[in-house]
């Protein structure tokens, strides 16, 4: 039997898009009864999510007034925000792209 004709014409792309549409519609599917649990478990739980960006505010506003009492100068917080925003967007870039040629390889006839 001669398997050479599914992977024209792009089957294969279509069978990984249907299966990633799968996979991701199966997670919907779990993780809803978990938002209802905690939902009903901790119902001031979308309070305390408002009150996140004012922390942001209230910390960002002290911020300066730290950095400037310990002398931190600003090219070291630029090369120190630099390299960490380098390093985790790296890997939040390379681990999908790793996922999906194994899921490529572990999906090929």
């Amino acid at each position: 039997m001669d398997f050479s004709g599914l992977l024209d014409s792009g089957f294969l792309g279509d069978l990984l898009r249907a299966l990633i549409e799968v996979v991701m519609a199966i997670i919907g599917v779990i993780l809803t009864p978990l938002g209802y649990l905690i939902a009903s478990l901790l119902p001031n739980l979308d309070e305390a999510m408002l009150k996140v960006p004012e922390l942001f505010n209230y910390a960002a506003t002290y911020m300066g007034w730290i950095i400037s009492a310990f002398a931190i100068p600003s090219l070291l917080l630029t090369v120190m925000l630099g390299y960490y925003l380098f390093v985790l967007t790296t890997k939040l870039t390379v681990w999908p792209i790793k996922l999906a040629i194994s899921w490529y390889h572990t999906l090929k006839l």
